[in-house]
């Protein structure tokens, strides 16, 4: 029988699996005295996931020069964020402070989303057009040139 936390090998071997922030909210919900509220946080958790990992796909189209900020962005922070609790740190951690990480990790770049309808409705107003003006004032030489760049820009 396999042990928890631990994948089977060949001959019966096992291989320590790091406990993950998502193992221990897992673990709420399929303990034996779970409440309703550990499996609702679980299952929530598991169909928001799919939907924000879906969503952050978006990112490259709108910031295409940047690194990318999608699933696999938002898995390396969680990773890092385990790595400085450690694990003993995570098994203290309660089902609500579980969904809390996972759903502030997979969010933080949530703003990077920018439909296409978006874009050409920024492009399209006043703001936009005085954030220009802004940038051509500017003391700063870059964004002047940025300014100058955006006024060239072929919007269509």
């Amino acid at each position: 029988m396999d042990e928890p936390g631990k994948s089977q090998l060949k001959d019966g071997d096992f291989l320590r699996m790091p406990w993950t922030i998502e193992h221990q909210l897992e673990a709420y919900a399929r303990n034996p005295r779970h409440t309703d509220r550990h499996e609702t946080l679980f299952w929530s958790w598991k169909q928001l996931s799919r939907w924000l990992a879906n969503l952050l796909n978006y990112v490259i189209g709108s910031f295409p020069t940047y690194s990318e900020h999608d699933e696999t962005h938002c898995r390396a922070v969680l990773h890092n964020i385990e790595c400085l609790l450690g694990e003993d740190e995570i098994r203290r951690l309660s089902p609500t402070d579980c969904f809390g990480i996972l759903v502030a990790v997979y969010l933080h770049d949530i703003g990077m989303c920018v439909s296409e309808d978006d874009k050409a409705a920024i492009i399209a107003s006043d703001d936009f057009y005085y954030s220009i003006e802004e940038l051509e004032d500017s003391p700063d030489p870059e964004l002047r040139e940025a300014a100058l760049t955006l006024k060239e820009t072929d919007y269509q």
